[in-house]
């Protein structure tokens, strides 16, 4: 049994400023998170985390607190290949009204993606992946789906 936890920091600093500075997404990013893996005997694994956030930009538009759920896994197939399998939530709650839309934003983001992992060399590893994500907003511009398709290779040495 693993248990996880973790504080985080991040400084956002984009190159062009928008020209409403209510707009303006540059900012601090804090975190912290909380987690729990389960090992078993055969390599697979089952973990879950909740992470909560605090998006402080400079920007009244876009200040806002998120929360979020994972569940993932791995099972492993035969001993080169892997499955890998993710699904989360987040609800993230602006806490300034939108000097666009003059209302508070809210935001509910689901995501999910599977993979199959497998050893082509003993260094060398492919690595397919399939992403799914759905946000929606009660502000109907920034609801999106997203659909990612994509293939890596990884050399350990």
């Amino acid at each position: 049994h693993i248990f996880q936890a973790g504080v985080g920091f991040a400084r956002r600093d984009l190159v062009k400023p928008p020209i409403d500075p209510n707009e303006n997404r540059n900012g601090d990013v804090y975190s912290m998170l909380l987690g729990y893996i389960h090992p078993y005997a055969n390599g697979a694994m089952v973990n879950f985390r909740y992470e909560r956030t605090m998006d402080m930009t400079d920007g009244r538009n876009w200040k806002n607190e998120g929360n979020e759920l994972n569940l993932g896994g791995i099972y492993p197939v035969t001993g080169k290949v892997n499955l890998l399998a993710n699904a989360g939530y987040m609800q993230q709650e602006y806490q300034k009204e939108s000097t666009v839309f003059l209302k508070f934003r809210h935001d509910k983001i689901y995501n999910s993606s599977i993979s199959a992992k497998t050893e082509l060399s003993k260094n060398l590893n492919l690595t397919l992946t399939y992403g799914w994500t759905k946000a929606v907003s009660n502000i109907s511009v920034y609801d999106y789906k997203r659909n990612l398709y994509t293939a890596g290779l990884d050399y350990s040495f």
